[in-house]
């Protein structure tokens, strides 16, 4: 992955479309899910509120 992304929580569809590549290799293998929207991720630093799903 070529540049960090920001927060997935903050994102909206559009967003999410346009860094589609970039947001399959966060959620692949998800450890982590956010309370407050319940997105998921690899890495609890992309979550705003994340909980360890396992």
């Amino acid at each position: 992955m070529e540049k960090k992304l920001e927060n997935l929580c903050k994102y909206k569809k559009e967003k999410l479309k346009e860094h589609f590549e970039e947001v399959k290799e966060l959620v692949k293998d998800a450890r982590f899910i956010c309370k407050k929207c319940g997105r998921v991720s690899n890495d609890k630093k992309y979550l705003c509120k994340p909980e360890e799903l396992y």
